[in-house]
C-alpha cells in the first residue's frame, strides 16, 4: 500500500472515533459567548462528536480564573463552572498514559526547555530577522 493510501486510512479510522479534545481557548471563546465557538460546539455535538478537554486545559484554565486578568478570570472561571452543562467532558488518562505525560515532562525538564525550546523555535517561528530575509 503506498504512503498516500496509508495515511488516509490512518486519518479515517481516526475520524470514526468521533472525538475531540478541545484547547483552553476554544473553551475561553464558548464562556465569552462568541457566536462562532457556540456553533462549533452545537455542530459538533449534534454531529454526535463527543468534546472533550485534556488535564492541561483543565490545569490552564484554573491558572487563569486564579492568576489571569479580570477578563480571564472570569471567563475561565465561568468554563470551569460550565463544562458539565455544556456536555463537555475531561480525557481521563489511563496509568500508561499519565506514565508517558511523566516521562515526557521529566525529559524536557532535566535537558532544559531552554535547550530544547530554543532550536524548536527557531524551526517552527522564525524571528523577524528571518522573516526580513525570507521575504526580500
Amino acid at each position: 500500500m503506498d504512503l498516500r493510501r496509508r495515511w488516509l486510512a490512518f486519518m479515517a479510522d481516526g475520524l470514526q472515533s468521533k472525538r475531540l479534545a478541545l484547547g483552553t481557548n476554544v473553551l475561553l471563546d464558548i464562556a465569552a459567548g462568541y457566536e462562532f465557538a457556540l456553533g462549533f460546539k452545537r455542530t459538533f455535538q449534534a454531529r454526535k462528536f463527543a468534546l472533550d478537554y485534556p488535564p492541561g486545559v483543565a490545569a490552564e484554565l484554573h491558572h487563569l480564573s486564579v492568576s489571569g486578568s479580570a477578563e480571564q478570570q472570569d471567563r475561565a472561571g465561568a468554563a470551569l463552572d460550565h463544562l458539565i452543562l455544556w456536555g463537555i467532558t475531561p480525557v481521563i488518562l489511563t496509568d500508561v498514559q499519565r506514565g508517558c505525560r511523566k516521562n515526557f515532562m521529566a525529559s524536557w525538564t532535566t535537558v532544559g526547555f531552554s535547550q530544547r525550546g530554543r532550536s524548536m523555535m527557531r524551526a517552527f517561528w522564525p524571528t523577524p530577522r528571518s522573516l526580513k530575509s525570507r521575504c526580500s
